[in-house]
């Protein structure tokens, strides 16, 4: 093990006798060095470069009016969706100079709620939520906004519609553009629906239907229990596709999937069927 030359500093107190400048200077150059003179900040870097010591983020922000700390609670991390939405957001965070602080709610309703409080005792300046639309969150959401600015995002929460933000999909529209699609190129689509995670799920099943009652034809919606992991949408709609081919489903079928996922798995079980289908998300 190699261990560190530089000697090692623990608490503010130590750095500032360490150094010789006060705590409250130095907290001022921690918050931004431009807040202290020139010649002092100078002097506090290069020392700081000499020393082995790592400033408290949560200490240090506690008291400040504008953190730079964002939060961002998922459902469930093992996602591909969410993965590359976290992606994009901590890459424009680190544009903006700011930080990110991801919480796990693992589709649990209280974890939820937990998640956002933790946030914002750390003086986030905001927090986007992905949330697993439980109605019994939907007080805790308003209470938590009249102080810490939330942004839905993928789904909505119920009876908070008008009143967030929110960045997803327009599931109405978007289904009548893909049913509209589809039976112009196939026979009239069947709908497989998602297992209920969120919001979307009775989103898109609601709109499919409206659609083809709209254009005079009989919604078929396949939901079939998943037997899989709740978030595992693949082996789901792999499952399904599979027992349904078996049990002589239409070799000119065309099923229309509630999200890429479901399809991905879906045209796996067609493919090994020696079918080919559509799928739409």
């Amino acid at each position: 093990t190699i261990k560190s030359e530089k000697k090692r500093i623990n608490t503010m107190e130590q750095l500032s006798a360490e150094i010789g400048v006060s705590r409250a200077t130095l907290s001022k150059f921690f918050q931004d060095p431009a807040l202290v003179r020139k010649s002092t900040s100078t002097k506090i870097a290069g020392l700081l470069e000499t020393v082995d010591y790592v400033p408290n983020f949560l200490a240090r922000n506690m008291n400040r009016k504008h953190t730079g700390l964002y939060g961002v609670v998922l459902p469930h991390l093992n996602d591909l969706f969410y993965m590359t939405m976290l992606r994009e957001i901590e890459r424009r965070a680190e544009e903006l100079d700011f930080s990110v602080l991801i919480q796990n709610s693992h589709g649990d309703p209280q974890k939820e709620v937990r998640a956002v409080e933790n946030l914002r005792s750390m003086n986030a300046e905001g927090v986007i939520v992905a949330p697993i639309g439980a109605e019994q969150n939907t007080p805790a959401f308003k209470r938590l906004s009249e102080d810490l600015p939330l942004v839905f995002v993928d789904a909505r929460c119920p009876g908070l519609e008008k009143d967030f933000s929110f960045v997803g999909t327009d599931n109405s529209q978007s289904m009548k553009l893909m049913v509209d699609y589809l039976r112009r190129s196939g026979s009239a689509p069947k709908f497989l629906s998602m297992p209920s995670v969120n919001s979307n799920s009775k989103e898109r099943e609601l709109a499919y239907t409206q659609r083809m009652e709209e254009v005079g034809l009989k919604p078929e919606v396949i939901n079939v229990p998943s037997t899989s992991q709740i978030w595992d949408f693949e082996s789901h709609g792999y499952e399904v596709i599979r027992v349904l081919i078996s049990d002589g489903l239409e070799t000119d079928a065309t099923i229309l999937c509630a999200n890429d996922r479901l399809a991905m798995g879906a045209l796996r079980a067609a493919n090994e069927a020696g079918l080919i289908g559509h799928s739409g998300t």
